[in-house]
C-alpha cells in the first residue's frame, strides 16, 4: 500500500515552517515507501491565507489523475513524530471508510465538526469523491472578486468552514467517516502517536514562538540538529504553477481540473516547450472572447466613461 503525503503553504508566511516539518514528513516517506508532495505557493486566490485551500485543490488533481489510494494531508504546521508507527497496519481493514480526521474538541462532539489540518482521504472511495467534490464546489462558489476583497482570514468562509457545511449536509457520509475522539490519539492535537499539530492557539497566534516549538519537535523527531533544507521542487510542481498562472492571468479564472490536469501533464513531460502552453491559451477561443469584450468595453469608455 503506497500512501501519498500531502503538504502545502503560502511562499512568504508559513513556507520556513514547511520547511521544517516537511523534512519528518519526507523521512518517514522515505523510510516506509510512501510518497510525498508539497506545493509552496496559492492555487486560486489572491493574498497569502489563501493557501489554505491549496488542499482542495491538489485533492482535486489527484482524482482528476485517477489517483485511487490513500492521501493524507498535513498543514504546514503539522510533523510526523512517529517514524516508527505502522500506517499500513492502521489502514488495514479501513477500505470502506472514506475520510479520517479529528474531531474539533467542542462538547457535545459532533461528527462533522472535525478539525482539517491533518486528515486521510481514500480517493477509492465513491464517497470521498462526493466530499471532495462538493468541498471544492463550495470554495468556488466564492467568487475571485470576493477572494480578491479577502484579505483576512475572516471575510470569507476558510477551508475548514466550508467542509464543516459540506458533511453536515452529508448525513449519508458519517457511516464512511472516522472522526471519533479516539483519532486524536493517532493523528492531530499535541500528543498524537503518528500526526501532531502545534495549533496557533497554543502561542495564541505567536509565529516566532511557534516555529521555536516546531524547531525543537522535529530536531528530537529526528534525532539531530536540523540542517537548512528547502523544499524541494519537482518539475510536475512547478509546471502546475504554471499552468495555474497561465489561467489566472489571462483567462482570469482558476483553471478546470480536465484543462489543468491535461496541461500539467503536457508540461510535465521531459523537453516539452512550455512556450507552447502558453501559446494555445492565446490561441484559444475563450481568451480571444475576452480580449474582444475588455477591448469593446473601454472602446466605449470603461467604467470612467462620462
Amino acid at each position: 500500500m503506497n500512501v501519498l503525503f500531502l503538504q502545502t503553504a503560502d511562499s512568504t508566511r508559513y513556507a520556513p515552517m514547511l520547511r521544517l516539518t516537511g523534512q519528518t514528513v519526507q523521512a518517514y516517506a522515505s523510510r516506509h515507501g510512501h510518497s510525498y508532495n508539497s506545493f509552496l505557493g496559492i492555487k486560486r486566490g489572491f493574498h497569502p491565507w489563501h493557501a489554505v485551500y491549496n488542499r482542495i485543490e491538489m485533492l482535486t488533481s489527484l482524482m482528476v489523475e485517477g489517483y485511487t489510494g490513500w492521501a493524507v494531508y498535513l498543514d504546514a504546521d503539522s510533523y510526523i513524530h512517529g517514524q516508527d508507527f505502522d500506517l499500513r497496519a492502521y489502514l488495514a481493514g479501513k477500505e470502506h471508510l472514506a475520510f479520517i480526521a479529528a474531531p474539533d474538541l467542542v462538547d457535545p462532539p459532533l461528527w462533522w465538526r472535525i478539525n482539517d489540518g491533518v486528515f486521510a482521504i481514500n480517493l477509492a472511495h465513491p464517497m470521498a469523491v462526493r466530499i471532495l467534490l462538493r468541498w471544492r464546489a463550495a470554495f468556488h462558489a466564492i467568487s475571485d472578486d470576493e477572494l480578491r476583497r479577502a484579505e483576512k482570514w475572516a471575510d470569507v468562509p476558510c477551508d475548514q468552514m466550508l467542509l464543516h457545511e459540506c458533511l453536515r449536509h452529508m448525513p449519508e457520509a458519517e457511516n464512511a467517516c472516522l472522526t471519533t475522539r479516539d483519532v486524536c490519539g493517532v493523528l492531530n492535537y499535541a500528543h498524537a502517536a503518528f500526526i501532531r499539530q502545534v495549533l496557533r492557539a497554543v502561542t495564541n497566534d505567536d509565529m516566532a514562538q511557534r516555529m521555536k516549538i516546531i524547531e525543537a519537535a522535529v530536531a528530537e523527531t529526528l534525532g539531530g540538529p536540523l540542517t537548512p533544507t528547502t523544499v524541494p521542487t519537482s518539475r510536475k510542481q512547478e509546471a502546475e504553477d504554471y499552468v495555474n498562472a497561465l489561467y489566472q492571468l489571462l483567462l482570469l479564472r482558476a483553471p478546470d481540473p480536465e484543462g489543468f490536469a491535461h496541461a500539467v501533464a503536457q508540461c510535465s513531460a521531459p523537453g516539452h516547450n512550455w512556450a507552447d502552453e502558453l501559446r494555445a491559451v492565446l490561441g484559444s477561443g475563450e481568451f480571444r472572447a475576452k480580449t474582444q469584450t475588455f477591448l469593446a468595453h473601454y472602446a466605449q469608455g470603461g467604467p470612467n466613461r462620462g
